[in-house]
């Protein structure tokens, strides 16, 4: 048993902790928002410094339809992040992935302008070689230039 001063992020291994995370995103996408939301809120408690339990309560939240609930979830997510004591390539990574995931929260939430803004602005910070600033790129229509990708500038060319 773990003593009242051990950090409960060492009480799950990391295959424990991608177990259940795995778990969360199939009952996120499979509408049992609630059980989703309890996993993915347990796992706040075990990795707090990572992104994906806040991701995991946003798509539960945004396949439910309450993107203002997403919204909350990703907000706080930014917030520890920020008070994070080490500020990482990988905690500034996720801090990039909650603010692009916060803009499409925001685009679902019929605020397609401040959604845009949002995910600007998570570009502003994101590690330019990292998946945030690749997805962001692309939600904005800046990095799309692989044929293969539809709607990107060499996409749309090919087929004409």
């Amino acid at each position: 048993m773990a003593s009242p001063h051990e950090s409960p992020e060492g009480i799950l291994s990391s295959s424990d902790v991608r177990l259940l995370s795995d778990i969360g995103f199939v009952a996120a996408c499979s509408s049992q928002r609630e059980r989703a939301v309890q996993i993915f809120q347990a796992l706040t408690l075990f990795r707090p410094l990572k992104a994906f339990p806040y991701l995991g309560l946003a798509v539960a939240n945004l396949n439910a339809k309450k993107p203002a609930e997403a919204i909350l979830a990703l907000a706080l997510g930014k917030r520890v992040l920020a008070a994070a004591p080490i500020q990482s390539d990988d905690v500034k990574e996720d801090y990039a992935m909650l603010g692009v995931f916060e803009g499409l929260a925001a685009q679902a939430d019929n605020r397609r302008i401040e959604g845009l803004k949002l995910i600007e602005g998570a570009l502003d910070g994101a590690p330019s070689s990292g998946p945030a600033y690749r997805l962001g790129q692309r939600l904005l229509g800046l990095g799309a230039t692989d044929e293969n990708v539809p709607g990107s500038a060499i996409h749309s060319r090919n087929k004409n």
